[in-house]
């Protein structure tokens, strides 16, 4: 503005040099026009000249003004809603803070008489009336829910607070441990809104599961905020569950995708037992018996179980007995396995030995494994060998060292330790995510003891 002004004055200065110094110059200026003849001192010329320069200048300047008054008086009227909504705002908030919620909820109500957007002002009023009475408890509970949930339902069905609307509702369906429906349905819709939201997507992601929506579950996971909550490991092994639970809802509609699942649930986790019985049985073609044996093989070396072993040895074909146990005693010698599962191969392979009646083979794997390593199990296989020969003294001392030795592998909680007798997606005691492994008993200094918590 200043500027301007300055620049005007620096104009007239400049006309005015130059209209003096031409005045002082003699000359007379002559216009013929459409045979009209005008002669006129040079200088009284330019004076006129400069007249209507100036003239068309105010014109210009009034036109501008003209079209752009209501524009500005409108930018005026904004300028002063926004001071009056700062103002109820700030005074509604400031109250509020000191404990007057029912003024504040009234200065509340005039924000939206200075905004368009009319649910603002509405909004705000309904949460200082939910707290008034939640504080000062002058309503029952039932009708508490009732205002709340009416509020909440606002928000959720504006689409400017839409997805606080749902967080809300979410959160407090946590807190009340109520609803995992509806925890699941308000979280996918904050989802869409909002995909990158880390409490959504967990929320989304653990209900999924806990609903058993394993198809929403895995799509989840393909979010990057749900892989940098785990571990890689403990990432893979929720992704082996998933997909193979996916699998076994495709088996009756498409036994091809079943077995795509299957494939993924082992390379995520080869020593995945249902996952890797459920894929040899589908697998077909001239190299299916070879891709078999070796599934099952490192399997067994990472979870070894019965079911395993049997099934491997029921790919070889062998006849006699004699064939079956060489191949299950070969396996001992096999550097793959995992050397914390070394002794429980052993026991496995002497328990295949015993049902096969090849008693002094299985008494010589067991007494290989050293006295202090013995579990339950083992113990209880040398009381049957035992008996088998006749030895009750030695059958008693078996079964009693049996009550006090540790116990065999099982599906333990890798979390809590809880023995969950049978694999579960979720861990029956502290509900943990793929944290169930057929495996030795955890001790209490590998257990992380954290349990489900959605915030």
């Amino acid at each position: 503005m200043i500027f301007s002004f300055f620049k005007l004055i620096l104009i007239l200065l400049l006309i005015g040099s130059i209209s003096t110094l031409i005045s002082f110059t003699e000359g007379r200026t002559r216009i013929d026009w459409l045979g009209w003849g005008i002669n006129l001192e040079t200088s009284h010329f330019i004076m006129i000249l400069t007249f209507i320069f100036f003239l068309l200048i105010f014109f210009d300047r009034l036109w501008r003004y003209l079209i752009s008054f209501p524009k500005a008086a409108l930018l005026r009227r904004d300028k002063r809603n926004r001071e009056k909504v700062e103002k109820n705002l700030v005074k509604a908030f400031l109250l509020a803070s000191h404990g007057e919620y029912k003024k504040a909820a009234k200065e509340a109500l005039l924000i939206s008489k200075n905004t368009q957007d009319k649910q603002l002002g509405l909004l705000i009023k309904q949460h200082f009336d939910a707290v008034e009475m939640q504080n000062e408890n002058i309503i029952s509970s039932n009708e508490f829910n009732k205002s709340s949930n009416k509020y909440l339902e606002v928000l959720s069905k504006d689409k400017n607070t839409s997805y606080i609307g749902h967080l809300a509702v979410m959160r407090i369906e946590i807190a009340k441990n109520k609803n995992i429906n509806k925890i699941y349905e308000h979280a996918n819709e904050a989802y869409k809104l909002e995909p990158n939201s880390e409490q959504v997507v967990k929320i989304l992601f653990y209900t999924s599961i806990q609903l058993k929506k394993i198809k929403r579950a895995l799509e989840i996971s393909k979010n990057p905020i749900i892989k940098s909550l785990y571990s890689e490991n403990k990432f893979k092994n929720i992704l082996s569950d998933l997909y193979y639970l996916d699998g076994l809802n495709k088996m009756s509609s498409s036994k091809k995708e079943a077995e795509i699942c299957f494939k993924r649930s082992v390379e995520n986790f080869e020593g995945n037992i249902l996952a890797v019985l459920n894929l040899v049985k589908l697998l077909k073609g001239i190299s299916a018996k070879n891709k078999s044996i070796n599934i099952l093989k490192k399997g067994f070396f990472i979870s070894p179980h019965e079911d395993l072993l049997n099934e491997l040895i029921k790919k070889y074909n062998f006849k006699t007995s004699g064939e079956k146990v060489s191949s299950a005693i070969s396996l001992i010698k096999s550097e793959e396995i995992k050397s914390q599962n070394i002794d429980e191969v052993k026991i496995q392979v002497a328990s295949f030995c015993i049902k096969q009646k090849i008693w002094g083979e299985a008494k010589k794997i067991l007494e290989d494994i050293g006295k202090q390593n013995l579990t339950n199990l083992a113990l209880q296989l040398l009381a049957e060998i035992s008996n088998s020969q006749n030895k009750p003294e030695e059958v008693r001392d078996y079964l009693k060292q049996s009550a006090s030795a540790k116990l065999n592998f099982g599906y333990y909680c890798s979390n809590c330790g809880h023995d969950n007798k049978e694999w579960l997606l979720n861990c029956k005691n502290c509900n943990e995510i793929s944290s169930i492994r057929w495996m030795d008993q955890p001790s209490e200094s590998n257990l992380n003891r954290k349990f489900i918590n959605y915030n």
